[in-house]
C-alpha cells in the first residue's frame, strides 16, 4: 500500500512539474508578443504622427505661406520635432516623431517657385540609440 501511495504522489508531483513549466513558457511567450505588439503600435503612432505633420505643413507650403525654422511640438507621448531650411527656390523639410526609443523620420523637398512637390522620403520607425 505505500509503494502504490508513493507511486501516485511521485505521478501527481511530476504533473504538478511539468503543467508548471508549461504555464510559465506560456506566460513568458505571452509576454513576449505583447512587447512585440505594443512596440509595433508604438511605430505605427509615431509614423501617424509624422505623416500627419509633414502633411499640414506641405499644405502650407502649397498655400504661398512660410513655415518656422525649428518647432517642438508634443502630442500625448509624441513628441514631433521639426526643420526648415530655405535653400534658394527649395524648401527642406524634416519631421521626426518620437516616442521613448521609437522614432519615424519624414523629410520632404519642396520648391517654392514651381510650387510642387520635388521629393518625399518617409526613414519609417526605427529606434533610437
Amino acid at each position: 500500500m505505500r509503494a502504490q501511495t508513493g507511486v501516485a504522489l511521485v505521478s501527481v508531483l511530476s504533473i504538478v512539474l511539468v503543467l508548471a513549466v508549461l504555464l510559465s513558457t506560456l506566460v513568458g511567450v505571452s509576454h513576449a508578443v505583447w512587447a512585440m505588439g505594443d512596440r509595433e503600435r508604438q511605430f505605427a503612432h509615431c509614423s501617424a504622427c509624422a505623416t500627419g505633420v509633414a502633411q499640414s505643413m506641405l499644405k502650407i507650403l502649397e498655400a504661398g505661406k512660410e513655415l518656422q525654422a525649428d518647432t517642438s511640438l508634443q502630442f500625448d507621448s509624441v513628441t514631433v520635432d521639426t526643420r526648415t531650411t530655405v535653400d534658394d527656390d527649395l524648401a527642406l523639410v524634416k519631421v521626426e516623431a518620437k516616442i521613448g526609443d521609437v522614432t519615424d523620420t519624414i523629410s520632404f523637398t519642396y520648391d517654392t517657385i514651381a510650387h510642387r512637390l520635388r521629393a518625399w522620403q518617409d526613414n519609417g520607425p526605427g529606434i533610437v540609440e
